[in-house]
């Protein structure tokens, strides 16, 4: 059982309702360790007609309709609610529609917003209106000329420069994003793992670690007040090295092809991928080629969660806390 007792105790004020706006790879782990850990008040936004409603309800969660694209849904979703878990879905438009659901969120009087972003997603332009509140890197960096990265950084300036009491978790590359990306090509009789990474070091972070880390700020909400912490896995590896990681559990081979930037594009936009995704995806292995994530070290994991970051071995062997989308 995922124990959280005592931390809930270390504070006088509660979590109350919490929120947790999708049931993706971090969220379903944070839905997961909540209710096992026993919070009295979990709600979870689900699109209408889900197949995973009626299993969360057995499982004691709320269950509501809630979608991104439909900003009617807000504020039934956050009626009541005290604290948000915001993982915000890689869907297209998403950042278009993060600016009214914090709004919505401060119309319901929410105590402490969580928010899920990527590393390095405030420039140090940014970052000096809260000084000391996050390791940034300078305006002209690789993360920053990625749009979904981009896109992260401005939704996390409104939050800083808003009154509301927030926690943003910037976290690396999901250990997951292999499996869920690149499912098909891995399930194949000959499993393939594409990339454009250049032989380049690459951090990956465990979603199960993210997760804790999420339910131990939600579920202790003053200590974590208007700060920001960096989650990174134990070391920067080669996608080849996850690539025979992931062969070790599927016990055959699997074959890490690294190609250029324009046929990394091409290989996805011929899988079908949208525009948009193949943007994202592209521009995000550009920014693994240039080698900058190599030496990145942060020990946040390790510093309240007591234990060292998860290793890519570990997060495969970890088959029960996979959502669907990882499962191989």
């Amino acid at each position: 059982m995922f124990d959280l007792s005592n931390v809930i105790r270390s504070k006088g004020h509660e979590a109350g309702l919490i929120f947790v706006t999708n049931i993706e790879v971090v969220g379903s782990r944070v839905i997961a360790k909540l209710l096992d850990a026993g919070h009295p008040r979990v709600r979870v936004g689900l699109p209408k007609g889900s197949d995973q409603a009626d299993v969360l309800s057995a499982q004691g969660a709320q269950v509501i309709e809630f979608t991104w694209e439909d900003e009617s849904t807000y504020a039934a979703a956050l009626d009541g609610v005290k604290t948000v878990f915001c993982a915000l879905p890689h869907h297209e438009g998403w950042s278009r529609h993060f600016p009214a659901f914090f709004k919505a969120s401060r119309a319901a009087h929410v105590n402490h917003f969580v928010k899920l972003s990527f590393y390095h997603a405030l420039t140090a332009t940014r970052a000096h209106i809260m000084q000391g509140f996050h390791v940034a890197l300078p305006e002209n960096n690789e993360f920053n000329k990625v749009p979904l990265i981009k896109m992260h950084g401005d939704c996390d300036e409104m939050l800083i420069r808003s009154k509301t009491d927030f926690t943003i978790l910037f976290a690396s590359h999901l250990m997951s994003d292999p499996l869920v990306y690149q499912g098909k090509n891995l399930k194949a009789a000959h499993p393939k793992f594409y990339g454009a990474s250049a032989g380049k070091q690459v951090n990956y972070v465990s979603p199960n670690d993210v997760a804790e880390m999420a339910v131990r700020v939600l579920v202790n909400p003053d200590a974590h007040r208007r700060v920001g912490y960096t989650l990174v896995g134990p070391a920067s590896i080669q996608d080849a090295e996850v690539a025979d990681a992931i062969g070790n559990v599927l016990n055959k081979p699997v074959k890490y092809m690294d190609l250029s930037s324009e046929e990394f594009k091409k290989g996805q936009t011929e899988e079908g991928e949208p525009d948009w995704m193949v943007s994202d995806l592209a521009a995000l292995e550009k920014m693994k080629s240039s080698g900058i994530e190599s030496t990145f070290v942060s020990h946040d994991i390790e510093a309240l969660c007591g234990h060292p970051a998860e290793s890519i071995d570990e997060y495969l062997q970890n088959h029960d806390t996979m959502s669907p989308s990882e499962v191989m």
